[in-house]
């Protein structure tokens, strides 16, 4: 684990500078709700957040006296930066710029072009194909090779080493100077109170209905797999993503529709009182690690694997949150949640205090503390040279939208000149 990242003498502290935090649609998602608890805890020690986002449901559980900027896309950060623009000729002295993914690095750049108070950024990677994602488009990829190539002064941090690799494989070249900085979780109090049953198990899941969230598609079989050894299963999810349908259909087809509830979000402010009256948490990112500090035992599935596991929290190196470890064993998480049904009451509690005591680390104040340590650590930035950035960036983008206007008109001229071809040759005959 990272402690800590050295500090420059004479660099800008805290006390001096607001924090912009940049990113997309606020909706639930464990991005999200980090950037509500980051909030929460910068108010907290007297920092001033602006927060600029394009919406969502979670604003409404956002601190009111944040100074929100709600944009639409990228051309409306002008409208965006001229605000703050006008706020830091009058109060603030300098920014310091934070964004969480490839999107809102690119809207960050913008930004540091537009507003002269922006002092230093810094970009997390909370997912190991954070900047290749399969349901981007590969002007998207461009987009962000070229940003990331040139990036300058800003500073790249990953929530764990195997995110690290997984994006230094894809752009080698890239991320020889990123650190890695875990995630926070709030903290809990401990409420667990284990279940005596040893042939029944309540099971949670907590988390977007997407791809990369195998276990999803794989609750019936689990479920099937668990009946074979003597336990009967009820398993409970909430969230939302487009592989619901397609989860509400095998629940049905298999006849598991008294043991499968697919809901949606769960309220933020909600976790801990639902996820408490569970006895086992199956997931991964964020909302586990929570689960686990609640000292719900949680069982993390493997990024992309509809079956496996590595185990449970105190198993995971500390940082990983559910990403594939190829020198690690792996079990079935059937096999998992079966072992955990025949403890006794002891055996499960000392797993539920085991899971908590590991996620002891992930506090805001670390984090908070290896983010400012990094901050500090940026040569303040040269203006020239961001927008450069923005210029090159935003030129790529258009000539490669233009590239594709262009493959669109010959596809549709060529389309039309073979209809033509037809038709003739039909009146011909």
């Amino acid at each position: 684990m990272i402690k800590s990242i050295p500090t420059l003498p004479g660099s800008l502290g805290p006390e001096c500078c607001d924090y912009i935090l940049i990113y997309g649609l606020m909706k639930p998602g464990g991005i999200q709700t980090l950037i509500l608890r980051y909030v929460d805890f910068l108010l907290e020690n007297k920092i001033k957040v602006h927060l600029v986002c394009k919406g969502g449901p979670l604003l409404s559980s956002l601190n009111p006296i944040v100074s929100l900027y709600v944009y639409r896309n990228t051309i409306d950060l002008i409208r965006v930066s001229s605000l703050i623009n006008c706020i830091s000729v009058n109060f603030a002295s300098a920014y310091r710029l934070l964004s969480f993914d490839g999107p809102s690095l690119i809207d960050g750049f913008c930004l540091e072009a537009l507003i002269p108070s922006i002092k230093s950024h810094i970009s997390g990677v909370f997912h190991p194909r954070a900047y290749f994602m399969d349901d981007d488009h590969p002007l998207r990829h461009k987009a962000y090779y070229y940003a990331l190539k040139g990036r300058f002064n800003c500073k790249i941090f990953f929530m764990n080493s195997e995110c690290l690799f997984s994006c230094s494989r894809k752009f080698p070249e890239l991320f020889r100077e990123s650190v890695i900085i875990p995630l926070p979780i709030r903290s809990h109090p401990y409420r667990y109170v284990p279940s005596k049953s040893n042939n029944h198990i309540n099971i949670v899941s907590v988390g977007r209905y997407t791809s990369f969230k195998a276990y999803n598609l794989s609750a019936s079989q689990i479920i099937d797999e668990c009946q074979l050894q003597g336990i009967s299963v009820t398993w409970t999810f909430f969230g939302y993503g487009p592989l619901k349908e397609e989860m509400i259909r095998l629940a049905f087809s298999t006849g598991k529709c008294n043991q499968i509830r697919i809901l949606d979000t769960l309220d933020y402010t909600d976790f801990a009182d639902v996820v408490n009256s569970f006895d086992l948490f199956v997931g991964m990112g964020t909302a586990a690690l929570e689960a686990s500090c609640l000292g719900v035992p949680a069982i993390f599935a493997i990024d992309g694997n509809k079956y496996y596991t590595h185990g449970f929290t105190f198993d995971l190196p500390f940082g990983n949150v559910g990403e594939e470890l190829p020198n690690r064993g792996i079990h079935r998480i059937s096999k998992l949640i079966s072992y955990f049904a025949n403890l006794s009451f002891q055996q499960k509690l000392s797993i539920s205090q085991s899971c908590r005591s590991a996620t002891k680390d992930y506090s805001l104040d670390n984090f908070h503390a290896l983010i400012s340590n990094l901050f500090d650590s940026i040569d303040h930035a040269n203006k020239f040279m961001q927008r450069s950035l923005f210029i090159v960036v935003t030129s790529v983008l258009l000539m490669e939208t233009a590239a594709m206007l262009i493959r669109f008109r010959l596809i549709l001229h060529r389309s039309c000149l073979v209809l033509s071809k037809i038709s003739l040759s039909n009146s011909v005959w």
